[in-house]
């Protein structure tokens, strides 16, 4: 099997209940999905609002898949009934392309099901050819994910300033920035290895206000150091509309 434009690799993300983990762990064991990453984050909801969606606390899991773009649909089918994702609060997925596949993992999804890894001479290179880009005649994405990395600390003063610009809410990661020294010297600035991520899926129209401000309180000429960006969602289902603003 090669990547062509029928069968190009997508990520699959969702943003669900701690308390339904096992729940999501089975549905994928079910759905033949091998290569998936299970990582533990938080939410950003205020608890009147989770009180009024039926969640007990902002503890969230995080479920990151690697899937071909045939096995989208019925996976995420699956996900939305078995988690009533179409009732707000329930937590949210989306999609987003890969626009490159090392050979070596090419390979590992094209070997499921098989005894033994087949020997494909296409180089990492050649199978970046084959990912189809972007057409300028497709239609712009609908919703983006917005993603902010910020020092340890900040995630609360960002999610302010998110807010003020229309964001419902967002999911906040832990993680610890490697090789700090390289990285410092690179910036020349100092920068602490414990960093947050804080991921907010939105409306298009939305993402350059919302940049703009989170930029401006915790950019990374502000003690927060924050890097910002944002990636066009192919699919998504269960985010709220943005505040208007």
């Amino acid at each position: 099997m090669k990547i062509t434009p029928d069968q190009s690799m997508q990520i699959l993300m969702m943003v669900i209940d701690r308390t339904n983990s096992k729940t999501m762990l089975k549905l994928l064991e079910e759905k033949d999905v091998l290569l998936f990453y299970l990582i533990n984050g938080r939410g950003t909801a205020k608890s009147e609002t989770l009180k009024a969606f039926g969640l007990s606390d902002t503890e969230k899991s995080v479920f990151v898949c690697i899937l071909e773009k045939a096995e989208i649909k019925p996976v995420m089918t699956a996900i939305v009934e078995r988690l009533e994702l179409h009732h707000p609060g329930n937590g949210i997925a989306f999609t987003f392309p890969i626009t490159a596949i090392s050979g070596g993992l090419a390979r590992l999804l094209e070997s499921v099901g098989e005894d033994k890894l087949e020997q494909d001479p296409i180089t990492d290179l050649e199978r970046q050819s084959k990912v189809p880009q972007k057409s300028e005649h497709e239609p712009k994405a609908k919703h983006e994910l917005v993603i902010a990395i910020v020092r340890s600390g900040y995630s609360e003063e960002i999610m302010k300033a998110a807010k003020l610009a229309g964001a419902r809410g967002g999911t906040v990661i832990h993680a610890r920035q490697a090789a700090v020294d390289k990285t410092t010297k690179f910036f020349g600035i100092a920068l602490q290895p414990e960093r947050e991520f804080v991921l907010i899926a939105t409306e298009t129209p939305n993402v350059p206000n919302l940049l703009q401000q989170m930029t401006k309180v915790c950019g990374i000429k502000t003690p927060a150091k924050g890097i910002m960006m944002s990636i066009p969602l192919t699919q998504c289902v269960g985010i709220m509309p943005s505040k208007p603003v």
